[in-house]
């Protein structure tokens, strides 16, 4: 069972206590594909050992708004916050890190994890890297989608790592609610995922996105939110999907 903390939060969310355990870390040259990747980190003058630290993940969709989610955030502002974009090693304090100069979430419960969804906004749009589309239409249950982060790769295990990608299973959220129960299975704006290899997001995977292809194309259609343990075979991980967010997401980033 994953446990970071008191009780209630801790059984629902992977923040920082949430690379991907049993995936494969991508090779130097493959980092253009996934360099929409960004670690979202403690600057140094408030982190713990007096360096920049790692606690979540999201992906750039728009030339300076990273989507993570809102959970990471809880209790920060943008001063709290620098942003790693691109890269495949992370824990570098020469590393290239933007200001936040922005956070905006829409309704998140912090009890409930309901509307676990951010967007920070950084202060360089001017930055040679990838940015991944929203997915549009009915979620593709059944299909095998990517996840991938600088998280954990085994329970309580160290982060940052190297960035790793896995291979998920959509399910739905009836099947989901099956395995999880109504407590903590899964809500509307929810998808869950699981493979038959134990694949799975872990610690410091969270914000991370679900990617899943369209046409031949990547879209993220979900956001790492929560789950029980890590790897834990035949245990689904909970994602907060984009699709009822994209009228909020368009909004923002095309208003601020």
């Amino acid at each position: 069972m994953f446990v970071c903390g008191f009780l209630v939060f801790c059984l629902i969310a992977r923040v920082s206590c949430k690379p991907i355990v049993n995936g494969v870390e991508i090779d130097s040259d493959e980092i253009l594909e996934y360099s929409y990747m960004s670690s979202l980190q403690h600057p140094k003058a408030i982190a713990l050992r007096g360096g920049f630290k790692h606690f979540c993940g999201g992906a750039r969709i728009h030339p300076n708004w990273i989507l993570t989610a809102a959970h990471c955030l809880d209790g920060k502002n943008s001063d709290g916050v620098v942003v790693v974009i691109g890269e495949k090693v992370v824990d570098s304090q020469n590393d290239t890190r933007y200001n936040v100069t922005q956070i905006q979430s829409n309704g998140y419960n912090k009890y409930t994890l309901r509307n676990d969804i951010a967007l920070i906004k950084v202060a360089s749009d001017h930055l040679d890297v990838k940015m991944l589309p929203l997915y549009e239409g009915e979620i593709p249950y059944g299909q095998k989608c990517k996840i991938i982060g600088y998280g954990a790769t085994e329970y309580t295990g160290k982060t940052p790592n190297p960035l790793s990608v896995a291979y998920v299973n959509l399910i739905t959220n009836d099947e989901c609610t099956d395995i999880m129960g109504r407590i903590m299975g899964p809500r509307m704006e929810n998808v869950c995922a699981l493979s038959k290899g134990a694949m799975d997001t872990c610690q410091g995977d969270s914000g991370g996105p679900l990617i899943c292809e369209k046409d031949g194309k990547e879209f993220v259609v979900g956001i790492t939110s929560r789950g029980s343990g890590c790897g834990i075979p035949g245990v689904p991980s909970l994602y907060t999907l984009v699709e009822p967010f994209k009228g909020w997401i368009n909004e923002t980033v095309q208003r601020l």
